[in-house]
């Protein structure tokens, strides 16, 4: 499709790194900056799909900015500016890999451990299937989800996390 983005190739004065992920390629640049770039890649069970979704990178971008934005006076975080609807400019840091997914139903595979009580990894108030289901995950640098305990990740204090990926 013609108005999307799957791939850049910037070359950025002072440019020391380039990280292309799933859906985000990063540039790393002299003096601790970096910058992010939000593409219209989909990614599916840790597959990047051959075509991507029309301005999805803006729409990821815009609502990841606007959080940070109304979260810097309580936690610090990395963003500095957004100089474009896919672009995220800030300093960098060192990223506290942590996915929270709220989840308006389960099936398959979750499904059968939740209802087995085998939920360590899934945060509930209720002991049936409640309305919506918090599920945490962190990913590391070959792209895999692993599941931990959601007391593990509410026993750190709002001084010890930085939105958007800052410690």
């Amino acid at each position: 499709m013609s108005n999307t983005i799957t791939d850049t190739n910037f070359n950025f004065p002072g440019q020391i790194g380039l990280y292309k992920g799933k859906v985000r390629e990063v540039y790393t640049l002299e003096n601790d900056v970096l910058v992010m770039v939000a593409t219209d890649r989909l990614s599916a069970f840790d597959v990047v799909m051959p075509k991507g979704i029309p301005y999805k990178g803006q729409i990821l971008n815009q609502i990841a900015t606007k959080m940070m934005r109304d979260t810097e006076d309580l936690v610090p975080n990395w963003l500095t500016a957004t100089p474009d609807p896919n672009v995220a400019v800030g300093k960098a840091c060192e990223p506290f890999k942590v996915e929270m997914v709220i989840r308006g139903y389960i099936s398959g595979h979750a499904a059968r451990e939740y209802k087995a009580g085998r939920r360590s990894h899934w945060y509930s108030a209720k002991r049936s299937l409640p309305r919506f289901v918090f599920s945490s995950c962190m990913t590391t640098h070959v792209c895999t989800d692993h599941h931990f305990h959601f007391k593990w990740f509410t026993g750190f204090s709002h001084s010890h996390i930085r939105i958007g990926g800052c410690r």
